[in-house]
C-alpha cells in the first residue's frame, strides 16, 4: 500500500523535474542559436524596474528562470520564466505559478 502511494506521489514530481530540465536545455540551444546569453536562474535585479509591473509582486519566493537575452532587430531584449508561490501560509497550502515572460527595451 504505502510503495502503490509512494508511485502515486513521487511519478509526477520526476516527470515535472525532467521537463523543467528539458525545458532548459531546449531555452539554452535557442539562445545559443540567437548568439544570446542564458542562465538557468537569475537574481530579480538583472531587469532594471522590473518591480514596476504587478506581476513581479506576486507572491513569495520569486525567481527567474531559463533567462535569456542579447538584442533583437537593435532593441535589447529578455525572455523568461517567472516563478513565485502563492498560498495561505498557516493553513500550508501553496500553489506554485509559472510564467513565460518577455521584455523588450531594455536599458
Amino acid at each position: 500500500m504505502f510503495v502503490f502511494l509512494g508511485v502515486i506521489i513521487l511519478v509526477p514530481i520526476f516527470t515535472r523535474l525532467r521537463k523543467r530540465k528539458k525545458r532548459t536545455q531546449q531555452l539554452q540551444a535557442t539562445a545559443a542559436q540567437l548568439g544570446w546569453n542564458f542562465a538557468a536562474s537569475a537574481r530579480l535585479n538583472m531587469i532594471p524596474g522590473l518591480e514596476r509591473f504587478a506581476l513581479f509582486n506576486e507572491g513569495q519566493d520569486r525567481q527567474i528562470k531559463n533567462f535569456m537575452y542579447g538584442e533583437a532587430s537593435g532593441i535589447k531584449a529578455a525572455v523568461f520564466d517567472y516563478f513565485y508561490v502563492t498560498g495561505l501560509g498557516q493553513v500550508g497550502f501553496k500553489g506554485a505559478a509559472a510564467d513565460p515572460c518577455s521584455i523588450g527595451r531594455l536599458p
